[in-house]
């Protein structure tokens, strides 16, 4: 189901009805404080919420507040082709290309947001140097994930470990 700022909801107990909320190249700004309040609440319930940065996180991310944000966003740069974007660990890659995996990485250079850690309980499940790309934090009995880059945008677009990447934020 697709949000908007005119349909988020702004009671938690409606949100119940959703398991993961993505936020992607959205205007958070447009929300409301009764509507940034009821995504709190139902993280801290037990909410899954993704937040995806890349070259339009000032958009998305810097409206949240800071309870909602794993990392400090604190500008973009680009990762090089090649930069593995796959954590190791994450969801089984078999069975794609001909030699039976998924490939971690794009032959392109790939746009991300830069960020650093702002809480204790953020973990970096992913980087690149120093920076991180993937960011998942507890925040009561939810979680909230961070993304450094937009797998909607190309080069991702149309990777094929796009799908292994949503399964191992989803799972």
């Amino acid at each position: 189901e697709q949000l908007s700022a005119s349909t988020m909801p702004s009671m938690a107990a409606v949100l119940n009805n959703f398991d993961v909320i993505v936020l992607d190249n959205f205007t958070s700004s447009s929300l409301s404080p009764a509507q940034l309040s009821a995504l709190d609440t139902w993280v801290n319930q037990g909410g899954s919420l993704i937040e995806v940065g890349g070259p339009e996180w000032h958009r998305t991310l810097s409206p949240l507040p800071k309870e909602l944000l794993p990392v400090t966003v604190s500008g973009t740069s680009t990762i090089p082709a090649g930069t593995l974007l796959l954590p190791v660990g994450g969801p089984d890659r078999s069975g794609v290309d001909a030699q039976g995996s998924v490939p971690d990485n794009v032959n392109s250079t790939v746009s991300i947001s830069t960020a650093t850690l702002a809480t204790t309980k953020a973990i970096s499940l992913l980087s690149a140097g120093t920076t991180p790309l993937i960011v998942q934090s507890q925040q009561g009995e939810g979680s909230i994930s961070y993304l450094a880059f937009d797998p909607t945008l190309s080069p991702l677009a149309g990777w094929s470990g796009a799908s292994m990447l949503w399964k191992g934020l989803l799972l």
